[in-house]
């Protein structure tokens, strides 16, 4: 058993090997009273600790996602909807699973409602949002994928399923996508995690991505902090290189600097080369 529930780990979220380990332990806990057999394999044995995710390795690049997307659309043409739509809206598969026909909008804007989630082998709940429902824009690709899929069926109807029409399940998804094959070492939920860097990175502030997320602000900030590093680090590179490229200049002299320059000028500010120079921080 502790064999199992460590393989598990490598492909699957802490929180849904636990819920297994739960399942599990609740049937051998029937088969006992019932003396169909006679030993319990799951009690005594907890979750291993820790789990598999490697940030280094599974975070998912524009990049490797195009090369996910090539690959699995030559395995599977209908299951490769789903990766490029978790990748376009950063629902959780619980919630994309849920979904109906009905929570499609466009006007005034293009979105999806997210109003339950459902986890396999549980009913139908509420979704992780503070409102209980949040509606997620729809990109001009996103919004096909959804029409497309949307396509012949009923509002009441689930917007996503398998080709044969039936709800969505996570280990069909990953067989027939191969996953551990077209994504190795990578999550179906880092793909959330791509979405959500995306938008942090085409501008779009991190209160509104935590809504779109049904996060907490706090949440994203703190998982996505290196995302928002990443600009600033882009704008200093910028200006160290205007201040590399050709002959020396006074950082003054860089357009958005002088306009500063210009306006402490104007308020009658010192400049550090117009400091006393008779002690004091003048030389600092």
């Amino acid at each position: 058993m502790l064999g199992f529930l460590t393989d598990q780990l490598k492909i699957k979220g802490r929180s849904t090997v636990a819920r297994t380990r739960t399942t599990l332990s609740a049937l051998f806990t029937y088969a006992m009273r019932e003396k169909y057999v006679a030993a319990h394999p799951v009690r005594g044995v907890d979750l291993p600790p820790g789990a598999s995710q490697k940030p280094a390795d599974e975070w998912f690049t524009a990049e490797s996602l195009a090369a996910t997307l090539a690959a699995q659309r030559a395995a599977s043409a209908h299951y490769v909807t789903i990766t490029e739509w978790t990748s376009l809206t950063g629902l959780r598969w619980s919630e994309t699973r849920a979904l109906r026909v009905a929570d499609l909008q466009d006007v005034p804007f293009p979105a999806v409602w997210v109003r339950r989630a459902q986890s396999e082998g549980y009913d139908e709940k509420a979704p992780k949002t503070a409102n209980g429902e949040r509606a997620v824009p729809l990109t001009d690709r996103a919004r096909q994928l959804a029409r497309e899929a949307a396509a012949g069926k009923r509002p009441e109807a689930h917007l996503f399923t398998s080709p044969k029409g039936r709800q969505l399940r996570m280990n069909l998804y990953r067989r027939f996508t191969r996953w551990s094959m077209t994504a190795p070492r990578k999550r179906p939920h880092m793909l959330r995690h791509y979405c959500a860097s995306q938008w942090l990175r085409a501008g779009v502030p991190i209160n509104q991505v935590a809504e779109w997320l049904g996060d907490d602000p706090r949440t994203v900030l703190k998982v996505y902090a290196h995302v928002l590093g990443e600009q600033q680090t882009i704008e200093g590179l910028r200006r160290l290189n205007e201040l590399s490229s050709g002959p020396p200049r006074d950082p003054r002299d860089i357009p958005e600097n002088a306009n500063d320059h210009a306006m402490d000028t104007s308020l009658g500010k010192k400049t550090g080369s117009d400091q006393p120079k008779n002690g004091g921080d003048g030389g600092i």
